[in-house]
């Protein structure tokens, strides 16, 4: 179970019941009250250093936010608190991928992912060396760390699964043998 800090800007009842899902232990819920986000790390600077303390007395594994993070909000909130970071969307997939069992409830996930990491991954060369795991990553096909999505197959992978998305339309109204038959077409 990982520890975990939860940030946002309003009541934190929904996101503390979401990371409950995923496997949290919550450790400190976080209100920062702004008029708009700043666009460097969405809390503003001071947060931030008050965050990265309680980070390292408590040795929190992820901080969790409660809206959506840009790109660069993510990075920069990484690096300023030395770990993991997740936003509502990265949760969410998160607890889909955890509980899918159908492989096209499997598949679906593991694209909405794909698209969702596809643009945060610029810049995370030297963060992607180090084994993934945990909240936020789950679900995705390569089980040895995020490494792997920086190779040409993540691309691959973003582009010909939806290619076969009508054959997962079509499969839950056949027999077995037909949706096995149907399966065996995607392979990465």
């Amino acid at each position: 179970m990982e520890s975990a800090i939860l940030v946002g800007t309003h009541a934190l009842d929904e996101l503390r019941e979401l990371a409950t899902s995923a496997g949290a232990r919550i450790i400190d819920e976080v209100i920062q009250h702004r008029d708009r986000p700043d666009p460097a790390t969405f809390i503003g600077k001071g947060k931030v250093e008050e965050l990265h303390e309680e980070v390292v007395v408590e040795g929190v594994d992820v901080v969790i936010f409660d809206d959506e993070l840009s790109p660069g909000q993510a990075k920069n909130l990484e690096e300023a608190l030395d770990t993991k970071v997740v936003d509502r969307t990265a949760l969410i997939l998160d607890i889909f991928a955890r509980r899918a069992r159908s492989k096209e409830g499997k598949l679906q996930v593991e694209l909405a992912q794909l698209e969702y990491r596809l643009p945060r991954l610029a810049g995370y060369r030297d963060y992607l060396s180090r084994l993934g795991g945990g909240i936020g990553t789950r679900g995705d096909c390569t089980g040895n760390g995020a490494a792997e999505s920086t190779f040409p197959w993540f691309r691959w992978s973003a582009t010909q699964m939806p290619a076969n998305r009508p054959c997962f339309d079509l499969c839950p109204r056949k027999t077995r043998s037909s949706r096995n038959a149907c399966s065996q077409l995607w392979t990465p």
